[in-house]
């Protein structure tokens, strides 16, 4: 699979530009297939997807895919309101993912291409996320309905979703004036720096709490090697969700500094090619699945941290590190790896999707095609750093 790839620093823009068009092969190849449902992960070997009927938590992220490419491809817009809209179906499903879902799936074609649908749809999964908040704790419980988590109810909760329930509740919060969507969004935000993340930086995955006093009654790693492991996608998710907050509220500095801080130990952990194992605490490394997707999602967020933080020296650190990740992703885990391949150009391959169950370790999946290909509308000068 690996394969050495010595491009000179100048070189670089012209193979983002390739695999940027490879990517958009892959979205066209996908919308052309009979889908029974929003692609979740696909077969490595052939490309054929796994899609789930309700969108899972993970179908946001397609229709995100289609909006971004969207701005220069017109002609994938239909196919991005047909899947971006049709998670209206899931607007009172009780978990907190429906923040995961709408924020790219829909709110996404409100901020990159004006759609009054998206704006109302935003508005409306806001105020039902904001029924389901619990004052006591200060948090948006996971729910009943979270889709890929072995702990469920309104006394758990989880990294995952964070960011993107920041940017739906305060973009509703600037529609509609109900400055109490805002005061949730920040509550939410904040309560899980206190929870998961830890002094060194670190992440743990989930908590789980006292629905009626809000009491903390423990934090655990639920997805990886162990509950006091740091599995990657926790470290990935959090560093998302913590520069989307910094990005909606900037008024509030401490979300921009967790952000650096958990970007900050990724970067002093992660092997150096930037591409890391599934999981850092994992005693088998190097012998273990490496997992594409979180860095796929890392480097979003470091581009997004890059462009918030005002230090030239300390933005240019995040950038490096985020093209690093990247140049090894497209050059060694995306297809096509060798010549005459019969599968679909532009796959990513090597996501680990959940190990502790034997489920899909090497795959294509959905969210980090999401991600990379936003790393890459950025490297290539089609978004700003921090614009979305």
């Amino acid at each position: 699979m690996m394969q050495s790839t010595a491009l000179k620093t100048n070189d670089w823009t012209a193979t983002y530009e390739s695999a940027r068009a490879r990517m958009i092969a892959r979205l066209r190849q996908t919308i052309a297939e009979p889908l029974a449902g929003w692609p979740d992960h696909a077969d490595p070997k052939t490309g054929t997807w796994i899609t789930k009927a309700d969108g899972d938590c993970t179908g946001g992220f397609f229709a995100g895919w289609l909006w971004l490419a969207g701005r220069e491809h017109k002609d994938l817009l239909p196919a991005a309101r047909h899947w971006g809209y049709g998670l209206k179906r899931r607007l009172r499903s009780k978990t907190h993912y429906r923040g995961m879902l709408f924020y790219p799936g829909v709110l996404l074609g409100r901020l990159l291409h004006g759609e009054e649908e998206g704006r109302q749809l935003t508005i409306d999964v806001a105020r039902a996320l904001a029924d389901d908040f619990n004052t006591a704790a200060g948090v948006i419980g996971l729910g009943e309905e979270g889709e890929e988590t072995s702990n469920l109810g309104p006394g758990e909760t989880t990294v995952d979703a964070i960011g993107m329930i920041v940017a739906c509740l305060t973009y509703a919060a600037n529609e509609t004036g109900d400055e109490r969507l805002r005061q949730m969004a920040r509550s939410h935000a904040l309560k899980h720096i206190d929870w998961c993340v830890r002094e060194d930086g670190s992440v743990c995955q989930s908590a789980s709490f006292d629905v009626e006093s809000g009491a903390l009654t423990r934090r655990y790693t639920h997805k990886g090697y162990s509950p006091e492991s740091t599995w990657g996608r926790a470290q990935a998710w959090s560093m998302l969700g913590y520069s989307l907050a910094a990005l909606w509220q900037p008024e509030e500095p401490l979300f921009l500094k967790t952000a650096q801080r958990i970007a900050d130990w990724w970067i002093a952990n992660v092997p150096q090619d930037g591409v890391s194992y599934w999981d850092f605490g994992d005693p088998r490394i190097p012998d273990t699945w490496r997992d594409t997707s979180a860095p796929a999602m890392v480097s979003a967020a470091l581009l997004k941290i890059a462009g918030l933080t005002k230090d030239a020296t300390q933005s240019a650190k995040y950038r490096a590190a985020a093209e690093r990740g990247v140049r090894t992703m497209i050059s060694q885990w995306m297809t096509p790896l060798a010549a005459g391949e019969s599968r679909p150009a532009g796959m990513l391959i090597g996501a680990c999707y959940h190990p502790t169950i034997g489920h899909a370790v090497d795959c294509e999946a959905v969210w980090p095609d999401y991600y990379l290909f936003e790393a890459l509308e950025v490297l290539t000068g089609r978004l700003g750093e921090a614009q979305i």
